[in-house]
């Protein structure tokens, strides 16, 4: 998958909000995870697995495909998947940017049906010092009364118009269901609860993006 520059032209441009249809995204795409996002490997991890399982069972009743066969099914789901982002962006440069930012937020206030159900992919940075440094138990439970945890179910009741950072990405606000606090969350460290929802899919299609083009 090849990278473009991010102060390349603007033109050839499709009209953002054409969205083709979904279909599965294989590890192929997962292959230049930032050093910045180590931490989000676990998720892909998962994803990639299934992935796995998914090119299997598409060659049917061969009993073991060729790696070449699957490769080329990998090449082709990426190939999709480009497409996609292509559609979504309504240009051929992918990269993280203001611009790219700014369109894909348009594409999922259009199309994610709020409020939005969803759960921490995995720990949240803040919680490592306590999971898995010398944090006190203790306070780490006094903690998760007034920050966001991962133990958490949220909703997402609004997209934040602003872009604040590229590092950021998209910010969304979610209302912790226990309690209904208030917290502006990385939309990228976000999964939905309903696995099989269109909005899942638009979830995960936007964390690979942002993973792997940032």
């Amino acid at each position: 998958m090849s990278k473009s520059d991010k102060k390349t032209n603007k033109s050839q441009q499709n009209p953002p909000g054409e969205y083709p249809k979904i279909i599965e995204i294989d590890e192929g795409v997962f292959g230049r995870l930032s050093q910045r996002l180590e931490k989000q490997k676990g998720r892909f991890a998962e994803f990639k697995k299934a992935r796995e399982m998914g090119a299997e069972q598409e060659f049917g009743d061969l009993d073991e495909p060729s790696e070449e066969m699957i490769d080329e099914a990998e090449a082709e789901r990426e190939e999709e998947f480009e497409k996609r982002l292509k559609a979504i962006l309504g240009t051929k440069q992918l990269e993280i940017g203001e611009t790219t930012l700014k369109r894909y937020l348009e594409f999922l206030k259009k199309n994610v049906r709020l409020p939005c159900p969803v759960k921490a992919c995995q720990e949240f940075e803040w919680e490592e010092f306590y999971l898995y440094g010398p944090g006190s138990k203790k306070e780490y439970e006094k903690l998760k009364k007034i920050r966001p945890s991962h133990t958490d179910r949220f909703q997402i009741i609004r997209f934040e118009d602003k872009i604040e950072s590229e590092d950021d990405g998209i910010l969304v606000e979610v209302e912790r269901l226990t309690d209904k606090k208030n917290f502006m969350l990385n939309l990228y460290e976000l999964e939905a609860v309903d696995e099989e929802s269109a909005s899942a899919e638009l979830l995960d299609d936007y964390a690979v993006w942002f993973v792997n083009y940032i």
